[in-house]
């Protein structure tokens, strides 16, 4: 019997498996690339929303701080000082009233040197040169966003950071007589988004998107093991089949080869 038929039968079988077990690598990395890539999409998304949300808010604000608080307040003291009670009462009721239904964790509105005059925080009030590159933007009538994210390193690098705060810093302008809000700049508006929960949500949703895939994976590869080990022993019982035939061929052959030895010899 010759050992090298069945191996050789065997061969493009194999071959065809290597191929088939590289592909389902190959599918699955490309899978959680993709998946990382649509993560890296949804969150580019998210925080396009949350900055145009967050234009929304301060326009609204700007709007009811100049209609319900700059304007009486002036027109009754002739100037605005929030270290006076009343007028600082009368700010806080203007911005909570406005803020109250969007989704913000801070508010702080600077004066025009710099120095925090209302925020959430009273602990804030009173300082100094805390708004950075961001408010000095600002106070040049430009809107500027910035997001900071906190955790360790493998928190960072995974996406999912412990706390995501997206820090909008935009101008308090006097708005025209037809409302529009392009007067001259009164102070800066700074805003605080907590995104920490809807990051949260997006890793969620990423780690799924990889079980899934996964799972798919894995019953792909365990049907192809299947088909795979089921191929090999049609092969092996064909290949076996067409030895047993040759070796009957051949022992027919030689019993004829013999027959007609015998008969040569009873000739002579």
């Amino acid at each position: 019997m010759d050992p090298k038929i069945p191996e050789e039968k065997i061969k493009p079988f194999r071959l065809v498996k290597y191929f088939a077990f590289s592909g389902l690598i190959v599918i699955f990395l490309v899978t959680l690339i993709l998946s990382m890539l649509n993560t890296h999409w949804v969150k580019s998304m998210q925080r396009k929303k949350s900055e145009d949300y967050a234009h929304v808010m301060i326009e609204n604000l700007n709007h009811q701080v100049f209609l319900q608080f700059i304007i009486p307040v002036v027109m009754m003291t002739g100037k605005i000082q929030l270290s006076n009670k009343d007028q600082f009462e009368r700010m806080d009721n203007v911005v909570r009233s406005t803020m109250h239904s969007f989704k913000v964790e801070t508010v702080n509105i600077y004066s025009m040197d710099n120095k925090i005059s209302y925020s959430f925080d009273p602990a804030m009030i009173g300082r100094k040169n805390y708004g950075g590159t961001g408010y000095q933007q600002a106070r040049l009538a430009k809107w500027n966003h910035k997001l900071v994210q906190r955790g360790n390193l493998l928190q960072i690098l995974l996406g999912f950071p412990k706390e995501v705060r997206l820090i909008t810093f935009a101008p308090l302008r006097q708005e025209s007589k037809v409302g529009k809000i392009s007067g001259r700049v009164l102070g800066v508006v700074e805003i605080v988004q907590d995104l920490s929960e809807d990051y949260k949500t997006i890793f969620n949703i990423q780690i799924l998107v990889i079980i899934t895939c996964t799972v798919l994976m894995g019953a792909l590869f365990v049907v192809l093991v299947f088909v795979v080990k089921r191929g090999e022993g049609i092969i092996q019982k064909r290949a076996m089949e067409r030895l047993r035939l040759k070796e009957r061929l051949a022992h027919a052959e030689r019993l004829s080869s013999m027959g007609e030895m015998a008969a040569g010899i009873s000739h002579e």
